[in-house]
């Protein structure tokens, strides 16, 4: 009787692995359909703090055209965040429900060609 308590969740892992590698894939997939043919600029770089150096940006892609702002650790240039315009987040949910996906496509071209 006791069998079942154990079984259960190696039964529940077992099935949310693929779920979520599939999601995964699902996600990177859709984050790449968004920024197809992307250009990224870079309108100026501001200091606001004493750890922090900020890019604001202008992407434009087949399926997005906005400001962002890339956020980074002033004397390592890593990347923090990327960071949207709340009015755009919000005409933009469909797309924005992939932004963590977005935002790494985002930080690895501007590392590829800025930094």
């Amino acid at each position: 009787m006791n069998d079942h308590f154990y079984i259960a969740p190696i039964m529940l892992l077992i099935l949310l692995l693929p779920a979520a590698y599939i999601y995964d894939k699902h996600a990177e997939s859709m984050a790449q359909k968004y920024t197809k043919n992307m250009e990224l600029s870079i309108l100026k770089i501001t200091e606001p703090s004493t750890w922090s150096k900020v890019y604001h940006c202008h992407i434009k892609s087949d399926k997005i055209d906005t400001d962002c702002k890339i956020v980074c650790y002033k004397d390592s240039q890593i990347i923090r965040s990327v960071i949207f315009p709340k009015e755009w987040r919000e005409k933009n949910k469909e797309i924005y429900k992939y932004h963590a996906y977005i935002a790494n496509i985002i930080k690895k071209q501007i590392e590829r060609v800025y930094f």
